[in-house]
């Protein structure tokens, strides 16, 4: 039998401006955005992937290095494990950029594209280079 179509979604999505010094209510609003948006798509098909744009959930703005680690959100916290939660749920890839926090690079934001599997765990993650003067590149 023929192998069956990969079905991919593109999600170029509207992202709220987040504030610098509190970006919690922002980064709510903008995955709640993210998770609708999951929804609605696997309401039209069943897709095996969905790929958001870069940063969703902050935007990309020029933050102070300070700004930028008080934008960025954690692998392992909340907005990840809420569209692991969906990938799960549907059984898809989800794939987004995001500005992180790694464990393994204490005080430093990385931008990478984060890819989650089916089962809602972390697949993969790719690094976005930066020029020397990016934010990552920065200690303050």
């Amino acid at each position: 039998s023929a192998p069956r179509p990969v079905r991919i979604g593109l999600l170029q999505t509207r992202s709220w401006p987040v504030e610098r010094r509190r970006p919690r209510a922002d980064l709510v609003r903008n995955l709640r955005h993210m998770l609708e948006w999951v929804e609605r798509a696997q309401a039209v098909d069943a897709h095996d992937w969905l790929a958001f744009h870069d940063c969703p959930l902050t935007g990309w703005e020029r933050w102070s290095a300070a700004e930028a680690r008080r934008v960025a959100i954690d692998l392992d916290g909340d907005q990840v494990g809420a569209l692991a939660d969906r990938a799960r749920a549907h059984r898809c890839h989800v794939s987004f950029g995001a500005l992180l926090r790694l464990a393994d690079w204490p005080g430093r934001v990385v931008d990478a594209t984060v890819f989650l599997s089916r089962t809602g765990a972390v697949a993969s993650l790719h690094w976005t280079a930066l020029p020397a003067r990016g934010p990552a590149a920065r200690d303050g």
